[in-house]
């Protein structure tokens, strides 16, 4: 399934088959209802529902909001707010270049150790959970797991031998017009022939930055203020 995002929004330039889905589901305990249990690990729709309020009942049925890509637009700033991890330390970031060729730049943006669901019970969430970026030009996020001997995962699967370890979800489908602009990456952090699928490793919200009406208005009068006085001055000189 390949899905047209909004060009103010997170862009994706480069569109692949549909990752497989639906992602198989586990047992878990509500960490509201069960404090005790709340370090067990949680399925990627109760995630959702946990940070969302949302009432999906199982993977599959977050399908119709997936995306599949591998490949990213830097136009723009964005930020990156790690949200459920196991608990195994993770590292996620960008790089570049993207579509053929050795990776010549890694930008680490999240550092994360602990586990659980940021802002719930039983989270243990610790490092760096947040950072603001603007790369220039096209990009692909990466994954560095111990799981996987501290070498990387991409989102570009022939990066990874063709396995996909990423998925992604526009939360403004998945939740709602609130979070447009707003994306929601879950990662596989062991190799692929040895992994469950089940893309909760580590969860990652993904928010595309855009300037509001009020605050384009306000620097739309700005730069009409300074043509108005370049023109008085000239006028006068």
């Amino acid at each position: 399934m390949k899905r047209t995002v909004s060009l103010l929004a997170l862009l994706l330039v480069m569109a692949l088959p549909a990752m497989a889905l639906p992602i198989p589901s586990e047992p878990w305990y509500d960490p509201i209802t069960h404090p005790a249990q709340s370090n067990a690990e949680l399925n990627l729709y109760q995630i959702v529902n946990l940070l969302y309020g949302t009432s999906y009942t199982s993977n599959a049925a977050m399908e119709f909001a997936a995306i599949s890509s591998s490949i990213f637009s830097g136009q723009q700033t964005l930020v990156a707010e790690a949200k459920y991890a196991g608990h195994n330390p993770q590292e996620m970031g960008w790089y570049q270049p993207v579509g053929a060729g050795p990776v010549t730049t890694y930008t680490p943006l999240l550092s994360v150790s602990g586990k659980g669901v940021a802002g719930f019970p039983g989270n243990t969430l610790s490092g760096t959970l947040s950072s603001t970026f603007n790369p220039a030009g096209p990009f692909g996020f990466y994954l560095e797991s111990p799981q996987n001997s501290g070498n990387n995962f991409y989102s570009e699967s022939w990066r990874n031998a063709g396995a996909d370890h990423l998925v992604i979800y526009d939360l403004g489908t998945l939740v709602g017009a609130p979070y447009a602009n707003r994306y929601l990456l879950g990662w596989e952090d062991v190799p692929y022939s040895q992994a469950d699928k089940d893309y909760n490793d580590l969860v990652v919200e993904l928010t595309s930055v855009v300037p509001e009406p009020a605050s384009m208005l306000l620097l739309g009068l700005g730069i009409a203020g300074m043509v108005v006085r370049k023109r008085f001055r000239a006028q006068t000189a």
